[in-house]
């Protein structure tokens, strides 16, 4: 990536990634990206042609084609296995922190539709989860 639009993007990411993403779309259509960032940007794209063709619209969802179209040519990135159809149960082990942030695991770009499977409570307070699709 360009290092002025780097730093642009990194700039953008303070008002957070959704605005970073949307921004990167409407200024930057064409310019050659790493192929992780050229999806994200893709997917804003996406989102923007669909809320300036229906603005009044209460949802500017894609049609599920093609969403899924755009979703199965995601490059490998962390967590792009949760855009995969193929995936039908995640097993989660949640562990308690005191002090200290953790890292969001299911982002709402996924938009994954999941039930709670099954739970169970394990040794020092970790609790182990499944989710199914729904």
């Amino acid at each position: 990536m360009p290092a002025a639009l780097a730093r642009e993007f990194n700039s953008s990411l303070d008002r957070g990634p959704a605005f970073a993403i949307l921004k990167l779309a409407a200024r930057h259509p064409a310019e050659a990206l790493p192929p992780s960032v050229a999806f994200f940007r893709d997917l804003g794209g996406l989102f923007l042609a669909r809320a300036c063709a229906a603005p009044e619209a209460a949802s500017h969802e894609a049609p599920a084609d093609e969403l899924s179209r755009l979703l199965s040519q995601a490059p490998p990135m962390a967590g792009g296995e949760y855009f995969r159809p193929a995936i039908d149960e995640y097993r989660l082990v949640l562990c308690p922190v005191v002090l200290g942030g953790g890292r969001p695991l299911l982002r709402e770009q996924a938009n994954l539709q999941l039930k709670l499977a099954k739970a169970r409570a394990m040794d020092l307070g970790a609790v182990s989860l499944v989710y199914a699709r729904r």
